[in-house]
């Protein structure tokens, strides 16, 4: 370390002095002028921390209405689950059907002897649903 003498030593604080006396005088100049400066940017910070507070407020609510409208709609559609269920076996029988066509074929054999009447009734029914099917889907086709 580098010794000095009183006179640096004198000296030195003498220059420390004047470099904190400026600095303190340089900052309060500097909170004078930017006094209103710092008072309007104060405000516009307490403003949108109003802003943020009534926005989390908001979402808060929005939160709490999404889950009750979740819990309202699973308990509406649980009313709608033995309808789904249905379909659901429905699909599943005729993809058997198709799997297994000849149970089908057998069922049909038996029935055309037993009522043949009402199977050839029945059929002439779904051939005519099946005609007015393909016309009103050729129909909504020509529409689009």
């Amino acid at each position: 370390m580098i010794a000095l003498d009183a006179e640096h030593k004198a000296k030195l604080m003498h220059d420390l002095n004047l470099v904190v006396e400026d600095a303190q005088i340089l900052l309060r100049m500097t909170a004078d002028q930017v006094g209103e400066e710092a008072q309007a940017v104060r405000e516009r910070v307490t403003q949108r921390l109003g802003k943020a507070k009534d926005l989390q407020a908001r979402q808060s609510r929005l939160l709490h209405r999404g889950a009750t409208l979740r819990a309202r709609a699973s308990a509406e559609l649980q009313q709608l689950q033995p309808g789904f269920a249905m379909g659901d076996r429905l699909l599943l029988a005729g993809a058997w059907l198709r799997g297994n066509s000849a149970y089908l074929a057998a069922t049909m054999a038996v029935l055309v002897v037993i009522k043949p009447r009402a199977v050839l009734r029945i059929t002439v029914r779904a051939w005519s649903l099946w005609q007015s099917w393909q016309t009103a889907r050729r129909w909504i086709g020509q529409a689009r």
